[in-house]
């Protein structure tokens, strides 16, 4: 019940901290009111196999997804914004049992269900120094592209157990998110 409490803590002051830094624009410039953040694709959802009722499903660390996701920053008329700031979260949604972000493998690892990568060299390979999620910080703070007003991420989702998760984004408290599901499938 302590660890819970804990999680839900730890959960309200990041949402209060995201709230906090999502206040401003990039070089606190203003955006427009007409301001749009897009992200495509607008959700994604797998379907696995139905684990069996009482049976723990232990996380495959290698049975997993990348998926490319970009995330577009546009005025009213659809023009790019570019280098406007973007903080970017990836979280499990609370109703996920058992809390927390990760799982044990069969072989006792630390398995994370969801990973998020920020593309930096555009080959749409997420790579070991590209991984931004994991660490002490929950946010990603980057900027869109200059010209395209675009940002790519890459998502790597575990496909062992079924959970629900959710990307978020804030631009200068313009909000988008989308959600990430693995769901068992139906008989």
């Amino acid at each position: 019940m302590v660890t819970f409490a804990k999680s839900i803590f730890v959960v309200g002051l990041g949402v209060s901290l995201f709230a906090l830094i999502s206040c401003g624009g990039s070089d606190g410039e203003q955006l427009p009111s007409s301001t749009s953040v897009d992200i495509n694709p607008g959700e994604i959802v797998w379907k696995i196999e139905k684990t069996e009722e009482g049976e723990t499903c232990y996380v495959n660390e290698n049975r997993f997804v990348d998926e490319l996701i970009t995330v577009r920053v546009s005025d009213g008329q659809g023009r790019a914004l570019g280098d406007v700031e973007m903080i970017v979260s990836l979280a499990l949604s609370e109703n996920t049992s058992g809390g927390g972000v990760r799982r044990l493998s069969v072989q006792g690892n630390i398995v994370p269900f969801v990973e998020l990568y920020e593309d930096r060299n555009g080959n749409y390979t997420p790579e070991e120094d590209e991984l931004v999620s994991g660490g002490d910080d929950p946010l990603l703070i980057t900027s869109s592209d200059e010209y395209t007003g675009s940002k790519d991420l890459i998502v790597r989702v575990n496909l062992s157990c079924a959970y629900k998760s959710r990307l978020s984004v804030n631009v200068a408290g313009f909000y988008k998110s989308m959600s990430i599901d693995v769901v068992e499938k139906s008989e």
